[in-house]
């Protein structure tokens, strides 16, 4: 497919982010109910998250590195569709504990890079046809499309299982796949340098090293939220329905905040967005913990649509920043597999063993409050950071 005008790349990336997301809709919002369905208990359910959050380490520097020196981002996404398809189709022929783990893994070697290699992808197409801050407008497409389609994907299992579903699933990424390979556009290339130099370079780099560190903390609480909510709604006396509502009013959320992005891009550093998602983060995090009834749940996750919606773009753009702009797609993906799986490692864990001992309320009570310790640490932090640099050009 020839590169067009501005309109034409709008259109194309908005339906893409519109199908991808509305087929993720059917089934991911309910892979700890999958989980659940194949036999796995609450803490085996957190473990298998956990070491889930490994691959996720693990498999996106790996694949970013590939699109990196394949100079191609487009091509290596439309793989790692069709990868998962085929691991998708297999879901219902294993059946043991072990077996479910290492299909489950084996989706998410491939599923897991393909958020970073989209916006990067995206962000680079954007950015050549002249509009390179309308990336969270296309996503606001996805958005939709995960909210539309939440509540069917929550339907289809209440009324049969998540084996009816995972085949449709598979079919959806597999189209998906063909459609990004045969219509689809590289992003603009540039030249190769050694991706082994630069990685060295993200090491030796102390503020941006902080920088994760702190969106690891600022995340832990979150996964185990997320992990775990499917779980607090059925305890709570809701059913696979409930569940399904509940993700569309997260993603409702996030579309209108994904809408109005371009002009808090306009007015707001992109570490300055990170900052305000985390106060998104803290107060879902304290509502959630006194919740008594499952339609007080679907409530309250209005708030986790800014929450994420700040955070990623901001993440998008705070990296395109820094990044060599032939190693995007490495850092994109390194720097999401930092903080979303090291933070996902000790979530899940934290999360199981927390809902055993300790109860869904306390779990998200001492999420809020470490939200609002590392951010404001952090927060300290930069400004440090920005009155050393004003010094120092003075």
């Amino acid at each position: 497919m020839q590169k067009n005008d501005s309109r034409m790349v709008y259109a194309y990336f908005s339906i893409l982010y519109f199908l991808n997301m509305s087929s993720r809709a059917l089934f991911t919002p309910f892979f700890t109910v999958y989980l659940q369905e194949k036999g796995l208990d609450v803490s085996e359910i957190g473990t298998v998250m956990s070491i889930n959050s490994i691959i996720i380490i693990l498999s996106q520097p790996f694949w970013g590195m590939i699109a990196d020196r394949v100079g191609s981002s487009r091509k290596v996404l439309a793989c790692c569709f069709l990868f998962q398809a085929a691991v998708v189709f297999s879901f219902n022929l294993v059946h043991t504990a072990l077996l479910v783990a290492v299909t489950f893994f084996l989706s998410t070697f491939c599923s897991s890079p393909e958020g970073p290699l989209m916006d990067t992808w995206v962000l680079g197409n954007m950015k050549a046809s002249g509009n390179a801050k309308g990336v969270g407008k296309l996503k606001f497409w996805g958005c939709a499309g995960y909210a539309l389609f939440s509540p069917l994907g929550g339907a289809l299992i209440q009324r049969y299982s998540t084996g009816r579903v995972t085949p449709i699933f598979a079919v959806l990424l597999l189209l998906l796949g063909l459609f990004i390979w045969f219509l689809g556009w590289d992003e603009p290339k540039s030249a190769q340098e050694n991706s082994r130099v630069q990685l060295g370079r993200i090491l030796r780099d102390a503020p941006l090293l902080i920088f994760l560190a702190y969106l690891v903390v600022m995340q832990v609480p979150h996964r185990a939220a997320y992990t775990f909510y499917p779980l607090l709604i059925e305890d709570l006396g809701g059913d696979q329905t409930m569940i399904g509502y509940t993700s569309s009013v997260m993603f409702i959320s996030e579309a209108v905040m994904m809408f109005l992005s371009t002009y808090f891009l306009k007015k707001l550093k992109p570490i300055h967005i990170v900052l305000l998602s985390s106060c998104f983060f803290a107060l879902w995090q304290f509502l959630y913990s006194g919740m008594t009834e499952a339609w007080q749940v679907a409530a309250a996750a209005v708030l986790d649509g800014p929450a994420f919606a700040f955070l990623s773009l901001g993440i998008l753009y705070y990296v395109d920043e820094i990044a060599p702009p032939q190693l995007r797609s490495t850092y994109q993906t390194l720097i999401y597999s930092f903080y979303f799986g090291l933070s996902g490692i000790i979530g899940n864990v934290w999360g199981g063993w927390a809902v055993e001992n300790i109860g869904y309320q306390p779990m998200y009570l001492a999420g809020g409050c470490l939200v609002l310790v590392s951010t404001l640490l952090f927060s300290l932090y930069s400004r440090r950071q920005s009155q050393k640099k004003g010094l120092n050009h003075t």
